[in-house]
């Protein structure tokens, strides 16, 4: 298991840095108000795709061990196709799509919906390096196809990230049904309805949580929508978050696959139990070294107008940390099939993140919403701990590092326990 968490790991840190160059690439390029027109075309994106997932996400990887996978792959691809087809209008006649980037945007989150659901049935199948190349390749072709618009056909604005989009997602999926298609076998249908029954209860009790905590992300950027140049700076922060929850999303991932196939319930806190430990370490040391980052970095690594991303990301860094610890226990939760406890954590903080961002955004703009973001994600993750705790006897002080840790960190430096 910890070599999957190493190989998962080194594949997300390279990935960061290819999407942390994608993220220099648009601030230099666009700026401060382009970036926050970005911000909010890849939360559009973000909430179709959370949709389809209710049938093509997360839960099949609870449910392939399961269910037949081949009936929970045909469901995820017919959902993928029709949901967006219905979606998107909806969402252009509401305001929240321009007419602009309708069309695209439904191709978008098709190919993208299908990509995600082929990686997904991979894990699944507990292969976990061949979803982190498909992660890999996908970051690469869109900072590739970004960079070729960008410096070479030199059309510099937001379509042309909506396009690289498009083509990343596109050979993405092809490489997954590739690879995909050597794990799934083609089976009969009979039965097909009562599995699909079964994927729309599951997916949408696993969904639900996801879809509340997006809804809370998205807040943010709504109350910020307005004034893009503060939505941009606010913007970088979040890309910190990201990239230091890597580490922890990593540990999380392999977690996730494990325990869904693990029948031993004991196993599985074990496992748990270990991986907080170590999210947390590492999660905190990011967190230190990210609030000693100085403000002229923030503008020679992102440009001119953006050394004021440092205040929000300092506020944020609390909220950092409780994520990085959450994500073990709600993988755990999520493992055992336990996915109530995650649906009301989210909506924990939802229920702070409303107020909080009526209260202090509109004066303190991006600074409010980094706030607002650290007191939501700390609710979420305080009541995580405190099921997580009830059910497993886990304690603040099992978070202490022992001598058997420096142990194993040593055994996994020499490679021997890999």
């Amino acid at each position: 298991m910890i070599k999957l968490v190493v190989n998962t790991f080194a594949t997300k840190a390279i990935t960061a840095v290819i999407s942390l160059a994608i993220v220099m690439l648009t601030t230099h390029v666009l700026g401060p108000v382009g970036r926050g027109e970005i911000t909010l075309i890849a939360a559009d994106i973000g909430i179709v795709l959370l949709f389809i997932q209710i049938i093509g996400g997360p839960s099949l990887v609870y449910l392939v061990p399961r269910a037949n996978p081949f009936h929970l792959f045909i469901c995820a691809v017919i959902w993928s196709f029709f949901l967006p087809v219905l979606l998107i209008p909806f969402m252009q006649l509401i305001g929240i799509v321009e007419h602009s980037f309708f069309i695209p945007l439904i191709y978008i989150c098709i190919v993208f919906g299908l990509s995600s659901t082929c990686q997904l049935m991979l894990l699944s199948f507990e292969q976990i390096n061949a979803y982190n190349i498909l992660t890999f390749v996908q970051t690469t072709l869109h900072f590739l196809g970004l960079g070729f618009l960008f410096l070479v056909v030199k059309k510099t604005d937001t379509q042309s990230f909506i396009w690289s989009l498009g083509f990343c997602y596109s050979i993405t999926l092809i490489l997954g049904l590739i690879i995909l298609s050597k794990f799934l076998k083609i089976t009969s249908l009979v039965y097909f309805f009562h599995t699909a029954k079964e994927a729309v209860i599951k997916g949408f009790n696993l969904q639900a949580g996801n879809l509340i905590q997006f809804l809370n992300y998205r807040l943010s950027l709504f109350f910020l929508s307005s004034q893009l140049s503060n939505l941009g700076l606010f913007s970088i922060s979040l890309v910190f978050a990201e990239a230091i929850w890597l580490f922890g999303s990593s540990l999380s991932l392999v977690q996730y696959s494990k325990i869904s196939n693990e029948t031993n319930r004991k196993e599985s806190v074990n496992i748990s139990f270990k991986l907080a430990k170590i999210s947390f370490w590492v999660t905190l040391i990011c967190v230190l070294v990210l609030s000693f980052i100085p403000e002229f970095l923030y503008q020679m690594v992102f440009g001119i107008g953006f050394s004021g991303a440092r205040y929000p990301t300092l506020v944020l860094c609390p909220g950092i940390l409780a994520i990085g610890v959450a994500m073990s226990f709600s993988h755990y939760f999520a493992g055992i099939g336990n996915f109530k406890l995650n649906n009301i954590a989210a909506l924990i903080g939802l229920i702070i993140k409303i107020p909080a961002c009526i209260l202090l955004v509109p004066e303190y703009k991006e600074i409010g919403a980094a706030l607002a973001c650290t007191l939501s994600y700390s609710g979420s993750c305080l009541y995580l701990f405190y099921k997580f705790s009830k059910e497993t006897g886990f304690t603040i002080s099992d978070m202490i590092l022992t001598k058997q840790d420096f142990a194993n960190l040593k055994i996994l430096a020499s490679k021997k326990f890999i």
